[in-house]
């Protein structure tokens, strides 16, 4: 009979392939220029989560705020979305790793220095009883 090692750890492929995802999201994601004119309307959109993660080293903070919404936008498939609103628990460590992978592009000395870094949601989806 083959034991098991207790120190062991198993790899969960699905977490990863979810930290993948949301990292790819973080990175790629955009919007538009709120300017009206037609000068601003020509410039390249803005990668959203990259410029607030710049943000959260200015202001010397660690949450960083995702909106709902834009996944829904970015992921046409859901399959990400579903993962998290199902599995959140199970998948909101490899979603934190992703925003501290984010941050390491960012800014790596800020990055290694804090340390730790933390994700919020907002506009989920409401569920109905």
């Amino acid at each position: 009979m083959i034991q098991e090692n207790p120190t062991e750890r198993k790899v969960d492929i699905q977490a990863i392939k979810v930290q993948k995802l949301f990292l790819n999201f973080l990175i790629k994601f955009e919007v538009a220029h709120n300017s009206e004119s037609a000068e601003q309307s020509r410039e390249e959109p803005i990668k959203y989560y990259q410029k607030l993660a710049a943000e959260l080293k200015f202001n010397d903070k660690r949450t960083l705020y995702v909106d709902f919404e834009h996944l829904r936008a970015f992921d046409p498939t859901f399959e990400l979305r579903e993962c998290i609103l199902t599995n959140y628990y199970r998948y909101e460590p490899y979603l934190v790793k992703a925003v501290a992978s984010l941050m390491q592009d960012t800014d790596p000395v800020y990055a290694n220095d804090k340390k730790d870094f933390y994700l919020a949601f907002y506009n989920l989806p409401s569920v109905d009883r």
